[in-house]
């Protein structure tokens, strides 16, 4: 047995705090050489048994070499609106990292004040009223304009679900598939051919439809981006 009397203290807590880890030169000599390394690449793993002290180990080396370093920059995560899954990476000035968080959070908040506002302004449902309602006339003009030369050639367009079809119409009336056979045969070919070229046109008129609301889409986004540049704030960098 040990006799407390000669361990010199009444207490632990009279003790410095132990530096470094019991019989770990070796360790603690290859960390030193690792965070000596300056070139990239190089990486530290520490492993060993729980509750050895490595972890209190290597925070207090890496704090003490730190010491006599100088600060490194700051490194921040923004998002990437062009790629979301790769955020931009930015280094700023020691220090301004905390900065940056705080004035997004500003932002951010002032952001959701100032777009609702924007967006729900006579101006703009004015502007967008006028996307639409262009859209609205040169789609029609579209539609007439095909109407009228299937008009040209006897049929008619119809129009079921949103999807327009053409029907043979001598004399403004669909002809039924009974009337239709009942005709001669060089009068059926040639209503047949005239429907395939008007079928052709038809397509070519459901191409220009669709590139008038690509069109309509872009405007509306590119109002929607304009409106929202000019509600969104500028915040300066601080000094």
């Amino acid at each position: 047995m040990c006799d407390p009397a000669t361990l010199g203290f009444v207490s632990t807590a009279e003790l410095p705090p132990l530096d470094g880890m019991i019989g770990q030169d070796r360790a603690l000599g290859a960390t030193t050489f690792g965070i000596q390394m300056k070139h990239a690449g190089y990486n530290l793993f520490v492993l060993g048994p729980t509750a050895t002290g490595r972890t209190t180990t290597m925070r207090r080396v890496l704090a003490q070499t730190a010491q006599d370093e100088p600060t490194p920059p700051d490194h921040c995560y923004v998002h990437n609106f062009s790629d979301p899954y790769r955020p931009t990476a930015l280094e700023l000035p020691a220090g301004r990292g905390r900065d940056l968080q705080q004035e997004m959070v500003r932002f951010v908040e002032e952001c959701r004040v100032r777009l609702p506002r924007a967006f729900e302004s006579e101006e703009f449902e004015r502007q967008k009223s006028q996307i639409l309602d262009n859209l609205a006339h040169r789609h029609q003009e579209e539609i007439t304009r095909f109407e009228e030369a299937a008009r040209t050639q006897g049929f008619i367009v119809l129009q079921s679900h949103g999807r327009l079809a053409v029907a043979p119409a001598p004399r403004g009336k669909t002809l039924s598939p009974e009337e239709f056979n009942a005709l001669p045969k060089s009068v059926r070919d040639e209503i047949e051919a005239r429907g395939h070229a008007l079928e052709e046109r038809l397509e070519a008129t459901l191409r220009q439809l669709r590139q008038l609301e690509r069109e309509a889409r872009q405007a509306h986004e590119q109002l929607v981006s304009t409106v929202a540049a000019a509600a969104t704030p500028v915040f300066l960098p601080t000094s």
